[in-house]
């Protein structure tokens, strides 16, 4: 380790690094209850090889941005062995009885003392504890001059792993202390092996219902591409044959009994979560991607994509897309969340950059971190505005049949349907998914209160919908859903790839992002090579016309750049109004004369988002 850190050093330079703003003297001393002078020397320590925490006076401390990347090393470099230095005597009895449970080999006292950070005195202490468990269940164990060690077979190992683990965590600490390097990554490699072999085994063993998440999270481990390394097993294994095979283990080899919709539930877990959904398609979606990168970079700049950037490329897409439906799928609020996908873009900029440098082109560093983050933003874009595709494109074939034409018509409809379904969409979790029916009968429900306010006599029947009707809605919906997400990945396949992202991508401006963001720039898109650019509402006009001139007027290839300036949640007809009389003065003739009416003019703005980049 480069610079070892006191774990108060670690505090206050991980608090320092994560605050936007300059921390006073005051707020720090408070928040670690130290005085002044030992903030000061702790500071000094800091700052002893380079100097990376900065003191604006009057105002207080802040990490420089020429230091962002050192210090993120060192932390980075620290996390582990501070969390592993104060761990505390519990945890590391779990992972000496685990470490024990999955080597064939002895396990030494100096091993567990180095890896966490303490003397042989203490470990002796924790071996003892551990000690006490395996005689509890009746294993022998040993002491020999190497280490200690147990008589078990790997499979019998395996067994009481299983139970040890169920019996004593819930599925969320498994989730966060498994994950978070407890157990090292070498300590499943057999694991993994083994526990496949269990799930279509003859084996039998006693454990409460915390085990079907166990079992679960090693097929995790097993299948998600998140994961990298030997944790993979078959990717040609079909879904639905393991969730068949774990399922008989469970019902008969666990004798758990559940009815069918909890089944239901776990296989919807299993397959959305586990799994993941479409794996196929995504896998698809990312290898389109690559090869028109390819083709685009091949034929436009001389760049050959050669097979090793291709296979990172495609794992790093693959990446992005698993974690941004997860995050739906556990009710995630994406525009929050979405700066958790920040890293997965910065690998694929990194990519580039060695790709570019390898090939001799010159792209600044902040060009290429933005393509990064435009990849990542257009698939985060696919999400987004599936709910109100969905809407505008089957609501008279999805609801014809059960509303009457007056309400099909109404503005509070539409609206009532977009609500409902983007929480369906958005805010998802089991419920939802094994008892379909719920978000129909809340549309149902609405709806009616819809009618009442308007006084629509046709309908007088409550609830709104029979409960026939709500079944074969909810599979409509269901059906539809995954028709558009399909589309969507398509659509977003092809909005990542258009020239407008490739040029922004290329502007010979460092400061580009940093700019836009700053005018409030929201969203950019070509029409007839023109380029529109909307900025947000609170931006005044000043603001519009330094960041044409600041930017756009030397950097940008068009010579046409058209800005405006709407609200957030203006609607199509705001926008045609606005758009209109800036894109026609740019339009030839011919062009011109081939605009019939508003509606060609709607159709040529809103009509394809292929080019349509968004910065929000």
């Amino acid at each position: 380790m480069k610079r070892q850190l006191s774990k108060q050093q670690f505090d206050v330079l991980d608090y320092i690094n994560d605050s936007i703003e300059i921390i006073s003297i005051v707020d720090l001393c408070h928040k670690f209850s130290i005085s002044d002078r030992t903030l000061r020397k702790i500071i000094s320590n800091l700052n002893a090889v380079s100097e990376i925490v900065k003191l604006k006076r009057g105002q207080g401390y802040y990490i420089a941005r020429e230091s962002k990347d050192e210090v993120e090393d060192i932390i980075q470099e620290n996390l582990l062995h501070n969390y592993l230095l104060y761990s505390g005597d519990d945890e590391r009895i779990d992972y000496i009885i685990g470490k024990v449970l999955i080597s064939e080999k002895p396990v030494s006292m100096s091993q567990i003392a180095e890896k966490f950070y303490i003397s042989k005195s203490s470990v002796q202490g924790d071996m003892i504890q551990a000690r006490k468990w395996f005689e509890e269940n009746q294993i022998t164990f040993i002491v020999s001059s190497k280490g200690q060690s147990i008589s078990l077979s790997k499979f019998e190992r395996i067994k009481f792993l299983v139970n040890y683990i169920s019996n004593n965590f819930d599925s969320v600490t498994m989730m966060e202390r498994f994950f978070n390097n407890i157990f090292e990554y070498v300590l499943f490699q057999e694991l993994i092996e083994v526990v496949h072999r269990f799930l279509i085994s003859e084996a039998s063993h006693t454990s409460d219902s915390n085990t079907i998440f166990f079992i679960s999270w090693i097929i995790v481990l097993m299948n998600n591409p998140l994961v990298e390394g030997d944790f993979s097993i078959n990717n040609s294994i079909d879904n639905s044959d393991i969730f068949a095979r774990l399922r008989f283990t469970l019902q008969r080899e666990l004798t758990i009994e559940l009815s069918e919709v909890n089944w239901n539930i776990i296989e919807y877990i299993f397959n959305r979560v586990i799994l993941g959904y479409s794996t196929v398609e995504e896998r698809q979606l990312s290898k389109d991607i690559v090869n028109q990168f390819s083709i685009i970079l091949s034929n436009e700049y001389g760049v050959l994509v050669q097979e090793k950037y291709q296979e990172r490329l495609e794992l790093q897409i693959r990446k992005i897309i698993r974690n941004i439906e997860l995050k739906f799928d556990r009710g995630a609020k994406i525009d929050l969340e979405i700066q958790n996908n920040f890293p997965l873009a910065y690998e694929i900029s990194m990519i580039f950059s060695e790709l570019f440098a390898e090939n001799n082109l010159q792209v600044s560093q902040s060009n290429i971190s933005y393509l990064g983050l435009i990849v990542n933003d257009m698939i985060t874009d696919l999400f987004r505005e599936t709910v109100e595709l969905l809407v505008v494109s089957n609501l008279p074939e999805i609801f014809e049949n059960y509303l009457s034409d007056s309400i099909l018509k109404t503005v509070n409809t539409r609206n009532v349907l977009i609500k409902t379904l983007s929480l369906y969409e958005f805010n998802n979790n089991t419920e939802y998914y094994s008892s379909s029916n719920v978000i129909v009968l809340d549309i149902g429900n609405k709806l009616g209160k819809v009618c009442k306010d308007l006084k629509i006599s046709q309908v007088s029947v409550n609830p709104l919908f029979t409960e026939k009707d709500v079944k074969k809605i909810s599979n409509l919906l269901i059906q539809k859903r995954k028709v558009m997400r399909k589309a969507r990945k398509i659509e977003a396949a092809h909005c990542i790839l258009k020239k407008g992202i490739l040029n922004y991508a290329y502007l010979n401006h460092d400061e580009l992002i940093t700019m836009l963001n700053f005018y409030g720039v929201r969203r950019m898109c070509f029409i007839n090579d023109v380029l529109i650019v909307k900025s947000n509402a609170n931006k005044n006009h000043l603001d519009i016309i330094a960041l044409k001139d600041k930017v756009f007027s030397q950097n940008f290839p068009t010579k046409n750049v058209i800005f405006y300036s709407v609200a957030i949640d203006s609607d199509e007809k705001e926008y045609v109004k606005i758009i209109e009389p800036l894109l026609v003065k740019n339009l030839s003739k011919y062009e011109k004369s081939q605009l019939k009416d508003k509606k060609d003019l709607l159709s040529l703005l809103l009509g394809s988002v292929e080019n349509d980049v968004s910065l929000e």
